[in-house]
């Protein structure tokens, strides 16, 4: 089971927004399938992604743990701040084996079951199976979006992508540096580019700027906050 203690990026919240990334100069490298090893580029990005894994923990660390298990809560707010609907899950992870996952809902009078195997998913409500994809959107984008969340920043060097230095920014008197990766379609992750800001003090990914992969959402560039 993984240690809460191992990864203090657990708490994510997003937001909508409306701007994209800051272009990058920086020479586009693509991030390996990982082994036992971590082997990332030898340039900015890489050694950038290599000081975030050791701040958040260790390669080696991440590497012993087979599972991990936590609860999510989803929930959807409409333009004025009023919460729509809020989804609480049990999620269980198979780590550094592709998207592998089974959710259970807890709370709801119709339990709802999902499973996701890298390639193929399931879903069940009530013990009933469920195979219309629009019915299924929010669960699967859910199931997808809280495991890739709830690994960072290891998950970007074990799922391959584009992987960039984005420059610096900040805020006040915080500071980043920036990381970029970018996903093809094939991909089993929630987004098709993430900006991951890296705090200059900590070395810990504080947030994220994304553009996410949904059906049922019409906004698809989101910010998101480590607590």
């Amino acid at each position: 089971m993984l240690r809460r203690d191992l990864i203090p990026l657990l708490l994510l919240s997003f937001s909508a927004c409306s701007r994209g990334p800051e272009p990058s100069n920086a020479v586009l490298t693509t991030t390996p399938v990982s082994g036992s090893a971590l082997e990332l580029p030898d340039d900015q990005a890489g050694r950038l992604l290599a000081r975030s894994i050791a701040a958040a923990g260790g390669w080696h660390t991440w590497r012993r743990h087979r599972d991990a298990s936590f609860i999510s809560t989803f929930t959807i707010f409409d333009p004025r701040g009023n919460a729509t609907s809020e989804t609480i899950f049990l999620h269980k992870l198979l780590l550094h084996s592709g998207a592998r996952s089974r959710l259970e809902s807890i709370g709801l009078d119709d339990e709802l079951l999902f499973g996701l195997d890298g390639l193929d998913w399931w879903m069940m409500r009530s013990g009933r199976p469920l195979s219309d994809e629009r019915s299924t959107a929010f669960t699967r984008f859910d199931a997808v979006s809280a495991e890739y969340w709830f690994q960072v920043p290891f998950v970007l060097a074990e799922i391959p992508g584009t992987l960039t230095y984005a420059g610096s920014d900040s805020e006040g008197a915080k500071r980043w540096e920036k990381l970029r990766v970018e996903y093809d379609s094939a991909a089993a992750v929630p987004a098709n580019w993430v900006v991951a800001y890296v705090n200059v003090e900590t070395g810990l990914v504080d947030r994220v700027f994304c553009e996410i992969r949904t059906e049922f959402l019409r906004q698809k560039l989101w910010r998101g906050e480590f607590d």
